[in-house]
């Protein structure tokens, strides 16, 4: 078709630059880091001397979304639309004319300031580029250099995030070469200071603490997803020196690279100021884990359950403390006590519905730096979670089974059938929070079996077979009564391993019996103990 352009699949619009018009009425809305960048084209049908009753008349608006591009400059983005012209597909020989590009416009959105920064073109036009920002109220300024840098470091740290689902989107892969990392890096100094413009992000644990910004959390991601754990700490070691809480994510960078010791002293000199900060016990549980130091990590992670009884994240690391002293009855409760799950942060991304618009197909695939074909829906083999990425190059919807064998086809087609059943499954509903609770589950269900998993569960919690023999229930002190017996049916009916476990001294079984056990009520993610949390 020859509207198209090689290696891209656009949308075509019904309204000349409906989508510019939608996103400056967005701008407002927009939340985060903003979203992806728009790429619009202006495309003109020239007739040919063969007359047709089909062609086009007047200019038709095209656009695509963008991630990873380099936008430090408008000559890179000039840059960006030239490869776009030379791309322009040709027509067919019997065809009535040809398609030519007229112009474009580029939009990046600087989250610094608010402003939707856009690069327009025209050809012929003089001067041929230009560039203007558009603020909330729809009111044009000149683009200041400075402008430009806030909205290239936006730009790029919106592609350090997993690619959104969206159609036509094409993901650049940038930020490869060393010398584009370091200038970005030198940008990222040079506007630290005005990074908490960008707003407050939620680390690992959905904590919300001040120092933690979009620009330092997504930078920290990205890293660690990376793999560039090494370049982590000698990066953010320098920005402790502007915010000494950022040690915090120098101590993830350090637990990755399995250095427990030098991320507990990075920690402790954070205690020393902020003893009773949630993050920062999280963050020793974990590397109290790491060490196997199990005894001293239940402690931490009963001091930060009670004083944040309210952060889901606290009880689920204090279920996993559980799980790994084999306490697996206290590990169900604690999951049952732990609050409602955070919801999932919204992003606006002031993209329009174009479920009835047209898509263009271009005729020639050729080029393998970038990703297209996301207008279909992505199966979960196509997520890579320790990359953050999608593999669509092995899909059988991108791919061209014309040049395999009837076997591969057939296998193609099972596998296709196969991934799609598997959404089918709860599983694929859950979000990272539920799945990590099921994940503790799992782990009980693996080392006691399933029976003695059910075993647990009726004898700690009151099931609801139960509510037609019971008028009114105290949930609270049954919960606290059933908790108590289950202990004592635990330590009653060892296992092979609970014997063998039985030989250690005799004074750890007389620590272990003077334990307070935790009773608590799921509906409302409260502690039910005669002593504080920390003493048990």
């Amino acid at each position: 078709m020859a509207e198209s352009t090689k290696n891209l699949i656009e949308i075509v619009e019904k309204e000349y630059k409906s989508s510019l018009d939608y996103r400056a009425r967005s701008v407002q809305h927009f939340t985060g880091l903003g979203p992806p960048d728009l790429c619009h084209l202006t495309k003109i049908f020239e007739r040919s001397l063969v007359p047709s009753f089909f062609g086009k008349s007047g200019p038709a608006g095209y656009f695509h979304f963008v991630v990873g591009l380099d936008t430090a400059n408008p000559a890179a983005v000039s840059a960006y639309f030239q490869s776009l012209l030379l791309n322009q597909e040709t027509a067919n020989w019997f065809g009535s004319g040809v398609w030519r590009i007229a112009g474009g416009e580029f939009c990046l959105y600087n989250a610094f300031s608010k402003l939707d920064i856009r690069v327009e073109f025209q050809i012929p036009g003089i001067p041929a580029v230009k560039t203007y920002a558009l603020t909330a109220t729809g009111e044009r300024l000149d683009v200041t250099e400075e402008m430009f840098e806030e909205a290239y470091v936006c730009s790029v740290l919106r592609s350090f995030h997993i690619c959104p689902r969206l159609p036509t989107i094409r993901y650049v892969w940038g930020m490869e070469r060393k010398d584009q990392f370091e200038r970005f890096l030198a940008l990222v100094s040079k506007h630290y200071h005005k990074a908490s413009q960008l707003g407050v992000a939620t680390d690992e644990y959905a904590l919300v603490w001040p120092q933690n910004n979009h620009m330092v959390a997504t930078l920290a991601q990205y890293l660690v997803r990376r793999r560039r754990l090494s370049e982590g700490v000698h990066i953010f070691s320098r920005l402790e020196q502007a915010d000494r809480l950022l040690a915090m994510h120098t101590s993830d960078f350090l637990r990755h690279l399995a250095l427990y010791d030098e991320g507990m002293k990075k920690l402790a000199d954070i205690m020393m100021t902020d003893p009773t900060g949630t993050p920062v016990l999280l963050r020793q549980v974990q590397l109290l884990i790491q060490q196997k130091n199990f005894p001293m990590a239940l402690k931490v992670a009963k001091l930060a359950a009670e004083l944040s009884p309210n952060v889901y994240y606290c009880w689920l690391l204090l279920a996993k403390v559980y799980l790994k002293m084999q306490r697996y009855d206290l590990a169900l409760i604690a999951l049952n006590v732990a609050p409602s799950l955070p919801p999932d942060a919204s992003v606006h991304l002031g993209v329009m519905d174009f479920t009835d618009l047209d898509e263009t197909y271009p005729t020639v695939r050729e080029n393998e730096d970038a990703v297209y074909y996301l207008s279909f829906e992505p199966i979960m083999e196509d997520f890579d979670e320790e990359e953050g990425e999608f593999n669509l190059q092995d899909h059988p919807e991108v791919d061209d089974p014309s040049d395999d064998d009837d076997e591969s086809v057939d296998q193609l087609a099972m596998d296709k059938k196969l991934s799609r059943a598997m959404t089918l499954l709860p599983a694929h509903g859950l979000n990272k929070w539920e799945q990590a609770a099921y994940q503790v589950l799992v782990e009980i269900e693996k080392a006691v079996g399933w029976d003695e998993l059910l075993r647990l569960r009726s004898t700690i919690f009151l099931m609801d077979a139960d509510d037609d023999d019971v008028q009114v229930v105290d949930e609270f002190a049954i919960l606290k009564e059933e908790a108590s017996n289950a202990n004592k049916t635990h330590k009653d009916g060892a296992t092979t391993e609970d014997t063998t476990q039985a030989a250690a001294p005799r004074e750890e079984e007389k620590e272990e019996e003077e334990e307070e056990e935790v009773t608590g009520n799921g509906s409302n993610g409260c502690l039910a103990t005669e002593k504080p949390l920390s003493e048990l």
